[in-house]
């Protein structure tokens, strides 16, 4: 995933806001992730927040 934004050079013709506005979002995207999976990792088995079946496969 490339970060960098140039104002000159966009493909999709959109504005330099849009395209920070999109990497702002796939960066909060992959931060979230990464806090959601750490907190998970930290339950023990069979003491989770959610009981396991299809809630609990549905929300991980």
């Amino acid at each position: 995933m490339e970060l960098a934004i140039n104002p000159k050079v966009s493909p999709d013709g959109a504005t330099p806001r849009e395209q920070l506005k999109g990497l702002s979002q796939k960066f909060e995207s992959l931060l979230l992730s990464q806090v959601f999976s750490s907190m998970r990792d930290t339950v023990p088995e069979g003491e989770g927040v959610v009981d396991t079946g299809f809630a609990g496969d549905m929300y991980q």
